[in-house]
């Protein structure tokens, strides 16, 4: 069997690739664009074809890869958007509410700044605090109330 070139090879797969694209993703837009980019990897890369395998598999095997990559960096899009999103729904209140939390916990001890972190963000519970500062889970409790309370006041102010 003879070995075809290049422009023969798009002739004659064309067709197929746009069928594979069209199936996996539903949208002539990005059709046209996996299209394209499918021709420019078998353009790149027809010298590296050996000929142990069809022709239509190779050509196979660049489809998988090229979509796999477009799935990919839709899901990357997505998330981006996500995040926009979810910027945009914030207020600049809720950034100053995280500015000024921020200010108050960098103004507490190094024992609250810890107390904090271990219950609220780390959510250990009050028996795990006190086995980690060696204290007993009353004054763990108690530290935790003049924290809130110290919280409490600042935010009133």
């Amino acid at each position: 069997m003879k070995r075809m070139d290049t422009g023969e090879i798009i002739l004659a797969y064309e067709k197929k690739i746009r069928q594979f694209f069209f199936k996996n993703t539903y949208n002539r837009d990005d059709v046209d664009d996996l299209v394209q980019e499918t021709i420019c990897q078998i353009i790149t890369s027809v010298h590296s074809f050996s000929g142990k395998s069809h022709v239509s598999t190779w050509i196979y095997s660049i489809c998988k890869h090229v979509l796999y990559s477009y799935i990919c960096q839709r899901e990357k899009q997505k998330k981006i958007i996500k995040k926009i999103n979810q910027l945009k729904s914030c207020s600049l209140h809720d950034f100053q509410s995280d500015i000024e939390l921020k200010l108050l916990i960098d103004s507490l001890s190094d024992r609250d700044k810890l107390l904090f972190n271990l219950f609220y963000k780390k959510r250990y519970s009050i028996k795990e605090i006190a086995g980690l500062l060696h204290k007993p889970p009353g004054t763990v409790k108690y530290y935790l109330f003049r924290l809130r309370s110290e919280i409490k006041r600042y935010m009133k102010e």
